[in-house]
């Protein structure tokens, strides 16, 4: 519950990714979404968008974990200079969730798998 980060849908991503290849852009620009949330929420939100029980979530404090490297709390990043070069906001997590369900109905399993046969 007390990790932040600031996700994308991977389907945002790509297509961002491509739009400032075609612009020719350089230089860093943090390619994310616009809301930071915790792990925790972000795991609630997933839950409740596909109607799963939230009470499987077990919040916890990344410091009760013995992890083997040093993870950081706050992963979350600034889009503001994207959303500036692109003249326009990135999608929301909820509309990020739809995005999702909406490659899942379409049979894109393929893609979602990295376009490699199993």
């Amino acid at each position: 519950e007390d990790v932040f980060f600031t996700p994308i849908p991977i389907d945002s991503l790509v297509k961002i990714t491509h739009e400032l290849l075609d612009l020719s852009v350089t230089g860093i620009v943090n390619v994310v979404g616009n809301e930071r949330v915790s792990k925790k929420e972000f795991g609630l939100m997933i839950a409740s968008y596909y109607n799963l029980p939230s009470d499987l979530i077990m919040p916890s404090k990344i410091k009760e974990h013995e992890l083997k490297a040093n993870r950081p709390i706050d992963m979350s990043l600034s889009n503001l200079k994207l959303r500036k070069i692109l003249g326009r906001d990135i999608v929301s997590l909820r509309d990020g969730l739809s995005i999702i369900e909406n490659v899942q109905k379409k049979g894109r399993q393929m893609d979602l798998d990295g376009g490699v046969n199993k």
